[in-house]
């Protein structure tokens, strides 16, 4: 206000700091003043993700977990811990992809912050990644073998998918069959 020297007003874009000189004047003189001003964008508020915990599956790309955040516009993004490999970062988006290429069998928290002028918003997710589900199949599904004859070959499955790491049969054939777990 040239009348009083008040500064007011609503700011209707985002600015730098920078410095503004105010001259007060009347009959006797002048004086200066120097103020420095910057005008920030509002910060974000309710940053969060579709999907908070997250149960992937190894060599399986996911569906892509977006945030949604209210309040400014976002004009950096951030993570930590870094994702596991084969998962990508959004780092224009916040968006987290991809196929991983690891297995992560406990939940890992990962902290992710949107970022401007005017502040922060964060969310935690939780990843966990585990192994493909194992398939397999037996090249025959009906057996008759002759008592007191060792079975010849050995009836060994095809397996796919993930490690295999136990082995068991149900009902247990007793002392008829020897099960190795290979």
């Amino acid at each position: 206000d040239s009348s009083t020297g008040v500064i007011s007003g609503t700011p209707t874009v985002t600015a730098s700091s920078a410095s503004y000189v105010i001259t007060d004047t009347n009959s006797g003189g002048s004086d200066t003043g120097t103020i420095s001003m910057s005008v920030n964008a509002p910060a974000q508020s309710g940053l969060s993700y579709a999907t908070e915990n997250m149960t992937l599956e190894k060599g399986t790309a996911m569906t892509p977990n977006l945030p949604s955040v209210s309040g400014g516009t976002v004009t950096s993004w951030e993570i930590n811990p870094t994702l596991p490999s084969g998962l990508t970062w959004g780092t224009s988006d916040g968006k987290i992809s991809g196929t991983p290429t690891v297995l992560q069998t406990t939940a890992t928290t990962y902290t992710i912050w949107a970022n401007n002028s005017g502040g922060e918003a964060s969310a935690n997710v939780n990843i966990t990644i585990n192994d493909a589900i194992p398939v397999m199949s037996y090249s025959t599904t009906e057996i008759t073998e002759t008592k007191n004859v060792a079975i010849s070959p050995s009836i060994a499955p095809t397996t796919s998918g993930g490690t295999i790491t136990s082995w068991e049969i149900s009902p247990s054939p007793g002392s008829a069959f020897t099960f190795n777990a290979v």
